[in-house]
């Protein structure tokens, strides 16, 4: 529609005038009042007379005290209404602070446990790379520093000096590579290999991958890699000759450019896998030892530079890769998005050392990446603390509303009386904030003391019902900052309730029609609750998921903190419109019954169910939730449990395993170890990997060799939910049968019945026999297969498509080492069952002690390194929800029976005066709760309990090592659980009433 200019001038002109008209009113409501005020403010009627200056304060001060003392009056006139009204803000209260207390103490662990699960030592990134060209051609050239290695750590760690993340590097460790030229009198030509120079203190991890020979130790001694040795057709300890350089050189120069070293050692090549399982058990860098896997000569770092150092002649480029180790025992979580912010100004520059004018230093995005995922590992875990503690808070918060309707008389009493005597509606508002804002204090204040005190225990939780976590530590955050915001919370909560009370009238009406009674029996505080619920959750989440996309550390606290808010609100309206829905349809139900031609003790407890239904309302919703709670505490820990100790038990064979027996079991027998007092059985587990011709096929394929008796007698049978293996099926092994993984099936076709023709590497290839022969060669029937096997073959091995074949020790001892005879003792276990688990400490130190020092691997403590932050967090919320739980539903008996005999005084006394005795009114009373509340309310928290069940595991799973979840549903508890609270909630119901019936009974105006 289109305005004229005039009508245009028209309209304005109205607005002006209404805005004037306002301006108006309010200007003289404004100053009336500002009378009224200084009126009272120099009145002398009370304080006498006095100057003017005087008299302001005096009345101001009058004015003051009079207030507080109506405050103080009222709020201390009814002791008990204060009390339970505290109780329920201080139980809350409690919930909130410990949420936050226990997160912020759960901090170090989540980056400890996020830092051990995705250590940047073996994330196949380097912290610092070099590049560097080392040419000395003639005599006037730069010589190479002996201690460039030393050198090259102090000035990165100069250039990191400044940064916070320096305070939490412990050592930086390296290692260099080049091309060079290997030559030998033996052959007739040269070849270029890879020359790897490790950390001086690698032996250990040298060791372990050593085939023949031993680790260097001379300046000039290296190890050679397997296949370049027998090339050459070299013997242990013959000297090799390299060119360091990596361009041609003239014939008559090259001698200048010739070092010769000494063979003490030859490691054939290991795969990616096998390195990283190397590195994770030695606890070393597989970004630094990975490059074994491509290396043909390996030496020390020192030994390399004083190689370089001593050179007449050098023409190569050089590569280094530098490794940070780091340590969060004492992390600060806020110095996360520090840290990353001054990382960055050094990503992207490139340096150079002050002892290598060519080199090329350049840091690398290891670090941002990073804290990048641990911030969303972070986030994700904060959020379900807070919905772990949800249902919690949320029953506490209807306790709070319990309360408030419970004293609703004496409120509306009060009221009544501060009319009577004048006081205005917005007085009355303010006292009563004033007094819950008081009673709010007092309860933050307690409840911030009681979760300090109780957090102490809790964080230790390591699992269920165990308190041995040492990677927590009591931490209080903000604390002002933290109180304002549960007292902020609690206030809010409790707001809507004053207002209502306050603006309540009584006054008498005609008989509403039945559309406007249903309409009545919605309340406008749950609506409320509902739409501003709603909303703020809309809202939020939405900005919430935008922050967590964003990786936002800085706002996805606040917005998280409002999501569940808007969701708390949302389900603080929605509840009670549920159950004044279920009441609904049980007045229907009610009607239905009494209206029928029969009377009789059964209608006519349905009938009094239909008509006092509201009263049940609360209790209802009290005990659905608590049952809501119960059942995924004991389900979900208890599921979790047994997950773990089968995992722990998978993932270690027995109760006690030592890990790469070979090296400890020298003059070592297993009758010795099974002669150990508290042994019951012991076994020797070997796993081999074959490094057969890829034409001879079962490259790099794990043979793992066990003693058929011993081994099922010593290792835990794992479950189904774990792996789909027949386990007897090892018993039927022998020297011609074989039990191969499903990726080794799936590669070379081989099923069930089919055979495996392992061949010697000598074999030749007879064309009358269209095979290849040799004396050694050796067939085995495949007679199972499994998807996984304990100790050697894991998830990890599955997902990377490891190929693996069980045999017998005879199998292998007798005959396959003379067939398969290019391979590597890649692992092997000693595996031990104690008679009980009382025994386990002792044998293991025994075991410890008579081996030299061997470690010693208990399922309980792999156990306890595969449980997550999360998971005792959840354990944590569930103990305090169950406690929670205990405590409202002992409150909310002692509630409904009050209501009960306060709503019920007239007809209770014309039942006495009708003959009925008193046990039968109670028992009736308690009989109408138990069907209207307890029933109910049980059917639909068991379905909601149920139904949580998989959400709380895939919640939990979160962060976790992904093994398949052993569902348990312990009977015990969950009968006694749904036996107990009912009959628990029924006596202490009948006792309440049985207590307070006297109290309650009608008075001469009733």
């Amino acid at each position: 529609m289109k305005y004229t200019k005039l009508e245009n001038s028209s309209i304005l002109l109205n607005l002006i005038f209404i805005l004037q008209r306002n301006f108006q009113f309010y200007s003289i409501l404004t100053i009336r009042k500002a009378k009224t005020i200084k009126a009272f403010l120099y009145d002398t009627s009370e304080v006498g007379e006095h100057k003017k200056f005087i008299l302001f304060f005096l009345n101001l001060n009058r004015y003051i005290s009079n207030f507080f003392s109506t405050v103080k009056t009222i709020g201390f006139s009814n002791k008990k209404r204060t009390l339970i009204t505290l109780a329920g803000f201080i139980i809350t209260g409690y919930l909130l602070a410990s949420a936050i207390i226990i997160s912020q103490s759960e901090q170090s662990s989540l980056v400890k446990s996020y830092y051990n699960a995705n250590n940047i030592i073996s994330d196949g990134k380097a912290s610092v790379s070099l590049i560097t060209n080392i040419v000395r051609i003639n005599e006037g050239s730069a010589t190479i520093a002996k201690n460039y290695d030393a050198l090259a750590k102090s000035q990165i760690s100069s250039i990191l000096s400044d940064l916070t993340l320096s305070k939490y590097i412990t050592s930086i460790e390296s290692v260099y590579y080049s091309f060079v030229r290997a030559q030998h009198p033996t052959v007739d030509f040269n070849k270029e290999v890879k020359i790897s120079a490790f950390p001086d203190d690698s032996e250990p991890y040298l060791s372990s991958v050593i085939t023949e020979g031993r680790a260097p130790q001379a300046d000039n001694e290296i190890l050679i890699q397997g296949s370049l040795f027998r090339d050459f057709d070299l013997t242990l300890n013959d000297n090799i000759t390299i060119v360091l350089s990596q361009k041609a050189v003239l014939s008559n120069e090259i001698q200048d450019y010739q070092v010769n070293l000494t063979i003490v050692g030859i490691f054939e090549q290991v795969t990616t896998s096998e390195l990283y399982k190397t590195s994770l058990f030695l606890g070393e860098s597989n970004d630094i030892f990975g490059l074994l896997e491509t290396s043909q000569i390996v030496l020390y770092n020192t030994n390399f530079f004083e190689l370089l150092s001593n050179s007449n002649k050098i023409n190569m480029q050089l590569r280094g890769i530098y490794q940070f180790n780091l340590d969060f025992s004492n992390f600060r979580i806020e110095e996360r998005t520090l840290i990353s912010k001054e990382y960055e100004r050094l990503v992207g520059l490139t340096y150079s050392f002050s002892h290598d004018s060519a080199s090329a230093v350049a840091f690398t995005q290891e670090i941002i990446e990073f804290f990048e995922n641990f911030n969303s590992y972070y986030l994700n875990n904060m959020t379900r603390l807070f919905i772990f503690a949800f249902p919690a808070i949320l029953l506490s918060i209807f306790m709070i509303f319990e309360s408030s309707e419970l004293f609703s008389s004496s409120y509306q009493q009060e009221v009544s009386v501060l009319k009577n005597r004048g006081i205005r509606r917005r007085r009355m508002v303010s006292i009563y904030i004033w007094i819950r804002l008081f009673e709010v204090i007092l309860a933050t204040i307690i409840s911030y003391g009681i979760a300090i005190l109780t957090s102490i225990p809790l964080i230790r939780v390591n699992g269920f019902l165990t308190f041995n976590n040492r990677d927590t530590e009591l931490r209080i955050g903000n604390l002002p900052v933290e109180m304002l915001l549960t007292a902020l919370i609690l206030f809010t909560i409790s707001i809507p309730r004053i207002l209502l009370i306050v603006r309540r009238e009584r006054r008498i009406e005609k008989t509403p029609s039945k559309l406007s009674k249903l309409f009545k029996r919605i309340s406008w505080r749950e609506v409320s609750f509902l739409l501003i619920g709603m909303l703020i959750f809309g809202v939020f989440y939405y900005l919430t998921f935008v922050a967590y996309i964003e990786a936002s550390t800085k706002n996805f606290p606040l917005f998280l903190n409002l999501t569940i808010i808007g969701a708390l609100f949302t389900l603080i309206g929605a509840l009670p419109l549920l159950m004044k829905l279920l009441s609904i349809v049980w007045k229907g139900i009610g009607t239905v019954i009494w209206n029928s031609e029969k009377k009789n003790k059964f209608r006519f407890v349905f009938a009094e169910i239909s008509k006092d239904i509201r009263y049940f309302e609360n209790i209802t919703l009290i005990f659905l939730l608590l049952i809501g709670i119960i059942i995924p505490s004991i389900i979900v820990p208890f599921s979790k449990e047994r997950t773990l100790t089968n995992q722990a038990y998978f993932m270690n064979g027995s109760e006690l395993m030592v890990p790469n027996w070979h090296k400890y079991s020298n003059g070592i027998t297993l009758e010795n170890i099974s002669a150990i007092e508290g042994v019951e059985s012991a076994s020797y587990v070997r796993l081999y990997t074959m490094y057969s011709d890829y034409n001879l096929g079962y490259h790099g394929t794990k043979i793992m060799v066990i003693n058929t008796t011993s081994f099922m007698e010593t290792v835990r049978q794992p479950p189904t939910t774990v792996t789909k293996f027949n386990w007897q099926q090892l018993g039927s092994l022998t020297k011609d049968t074989v039990i191969i993984s499903r990726t080794l099936s799936e590669k070379y076709k081989k099923e069930v019945g089919d055979e495996i023709f392992l061949i010697h590497p000598d074999a030749t290839f007879d064309p009358r026999y269209d095979k290849f022969v040799h004396k050694y060669n050796h067939t085995m029937t495949v007679i199972s297969t499994f998807d996984l096997f304990p100790i050697f073959f894991l998830e990890k091995d599955k997902q990377e498509e490891e190929l693996m074949m069980i045999v017998t020790a005879e199998c292998f001892d007798t005959i396959l080492k003379n067939v398969v005879t290019r391979r590597l003792l890649t692992s092997s276990a000693l595996l031990i069952k104690p008679t009980s688990k009382d025994d386990i400490d002792q044998v293991a130190q025994q075991v410890f002690d008579i081996s030299g020092g061997a470690y010693v691997q208990s399922f309980s403590s792999l156990k306890d390194n595969l449980k997550t932050p999360l998971y005792n967090i959840f354990v944590i919320e569930m103990i305090l929800s169950l406690f929670i739980a205990v405590v409202v539903l002992i409150f909310s008996s002692f509630t409904t029976a009050t209501k009960i005999l306060e709503k019920r005084v007239i007809k209770h006394d014309i039942m006495k005066k009708m003959g009925i005795n008193v046990t039968t009114i109670i028992n009736l009373s308690a009989i109408e709760s138990f069907i209207a509340a307890i029933i109910p309310s049980m059917l639909l928290g068991s379905l909601f309990g149920f139904l949580v069940i998989n959400p709380m595991l895939g919640l939990l799973s979160y962060g976790a090592e992904p093994y398949p979840l052993t569902m348990q549903y312990p009977l015990i508890p969950l009968l006694l659980s749904f036996l107990a609270l009912p009959v628990i909630l029924y006596i202490s119901l009948t006792f309440n009433l049985r207590r307070e019936f006297a109290n309650y009974s009608p008075t001469q105006l009733e």
